[in-house]
């Protein structure tokens, strides 16, 4: 659940970022129509209404993706941290059921208890894991 999850978020994270990359050509596209507009105002003559418009909807798309990709970034980032947690869990409930198999053939009660330990401890981690997944 959590690698799904985390994943998704990944290739959404990637999604923006070439979203961002094409944008900066956008970018790129906006810088060369306002130094063309500084060279028509230096020279006297009246930039083009339709260039200034087409750069204030490329500089607004710009913004708000920007702010979106915070946004986002943050997610990956919780997204992240239930990954590894559940990562933990798991390994430590892996960890507490070996020890519990090597506890019957050695006939070791340690290795029992210590397996119910790290068992609990894992279960715990999965449950918080879920817990961070839904918030």
């Amino acid at each position: 659940l959590a690698g799904m999850s985390s994943h998704q978020a990944m290739i959404e994270r990637t999604q923006e970022i070439i979203e961002v990359n094409s944008l900066e050509g956008d970018r790129v596209y906006v810088e060369t129509l306002k130094s063309k507009h500084e060279i028509l105002t230096t020279l006297g003559e009246t930039p083009d209404q339709a260039e200034i418009t087409t750069i204030a909807a490329i500089e607004e798309e710009i913004l708000e993706l920007e702010i979106r990709a915070i946004g986002d970034e943050s997610l990956v980032k919780t997204t992240t941290k239930a990954h590894h947690i559940f990562a933990i869990a798991v390994a430590l409930l892996s960890l507490g059921t070996a020890l519990c198999g090597m506890s019957i053939i050695v006939n070791q009660k340690f290795l029992w208890g210590a397996g119910l330990v790290f068992g609990a401890i894992g279960t715990v981690g999965v449950g918080l894991g879920v817990l961070r997944m839904l918030i």
